[in-house]
C-alpha cells in the first residue's frame, strides 16, 4: 500500500494540541486561584468564571489536535497498521488538502476513513439515526466530557467530506466518473463495542479498527476500478502514480 502523509500538517497540529493543553491548564488554574483565594469577593467572581471557561474551552481544542496529532499510535499510524498487507494498487492519503483526514483509493473504490478512539459502545440511535457512544459506566462518562472528544455527527462529516472529495476530483478532470465513496468508522480502542447489525444506508459502515482489511477488501470484491482511473484519482489528490 501506497501512504501520503502531511508530516508538516502533522507537526505543526501537534504542537498546537500541546500548546492550547498546556494554556488550558494554566488558565483553568487562574480561575481556581481567584476561586479559593478571594471567595467572599464579588468583584473576582467574574474574572474567576472567565477563567474556568476560558481554560475549560482551550483544554477542548488541546483534547482535539492531541488525540489526531499529539498521540501515538497516532490515528493515522492504527489504520496503516490495520490495512498492513494491502498491495500497492491501494493508496491512502493522510491529512491531505482540506479534505477528509484518511482517505483510501484502490481497486475496491474509495473510502473515508473515520477513527475513533472513544471507549464504550457504538450505536445508531433508530429514531434520529445519530451515531452515539454507550456505556462504560461513570468514569467513561467523565472521560467523555473531559478528557476525550464525543463522537459527535459523523453522518454530516461525512457528507461534506465526500462533498469536498467529489469537488476536487471533477476540478481536476471534469469528466472522470466518481464512483460511490463509501465511509467508515474505525473503533481503535481496544475497549470499543459496535452495536450495530447493519450500515447504514448512507454508505456508512462501522467497524473495530482490528477488521477494517477485511472489511474494505470484502466490500472491494463487488466492484473493480480499472487502473487508469484510479491513477487520476490519485493525481487529483496530489499523489502519484
Amino acid at each position: 500500500m501506497k501512504i501520503f502523509r502531511d508530516d508538516k500538517k502533522i507537526s505543526r497540529n501537534s504542537r498546537i494540541g500541546q500548546i492550547t493543553t498546556l494554556g488550558g491548564l494554566v488558565v483553568l488554574g487562574i480561575g481556581m486561584y481567584i476561586t479559593f483565594t478571594f471567595p467572599d469577593n464579588a468583584e473576582m467572581v467574574a474574572p474567576a468564571w472567565a477563567c474556568l471557561l476560558i481554560g475549560f474551552l482551550l483544554s477542548q481544542v488541546g483534547i482535539y489536535f492531541s488525540n489526531r496529532f499529539g498521540r501515538r499510535p497516532r490515528p493515522d499510524e492504527i489504520l496503516d497498521a490495520a490495512l498492513k498487507g494491502m498491495d500497492d494498487r491501494w493508496t491512502i492519503f493522510h491529512y491531505y488538502k482540506n479534505l477528509a483526514d484518511h482517505i483510501l483509493i484502490g481497486p475496491g473504490g474509495i473510502w473515508i476513513l473515520k477513527p475513533y478512539h472513544q471507549m464504550g459502545k457504538l450505536v445508531r440511535n433508530p429514531k434520529n439515526k445519530r451515531w452515539q457512544i454507550k456505556g462504560g459506566g461513570i468514569f467513561q462518562a467523565y472521560l467523555r466530557i473531559f478528557a476525550q472528544e464525543n463522537i459527535g455527527r459523523p453522518d454530516l462529516e461525512i457528507q461534506s467530506d465526500m462533498d469536498d472529495l467529489k469537488k476536487l476530483i471533477n476540478s481536476k478532470n471534469p469528466d472522470l466518473e466518481v464512483p460511490v465513496i463509501r465511509a467508515v468508522l474505525a473503533m481503535t480502542n481496544a475497549k470499543a463495542e459496535i452495536d450495530v447489525e447493519e450500515p447504514s444506508e448512507d454508505n456508512i459502515y462501522p467497524v473495530l479498527a482490528t477488521k477494517l482489511k477485511e472489511l474494505v477488501r470484502k466490500l472491494s470484491k463487488e466492484n473493480t476500478i480499472p487502473q487508469t482511473k484510479l491513477t487520476e484519482y490519485i493525481h487529483a489528490m496530489g499523489g502519484e502514480e
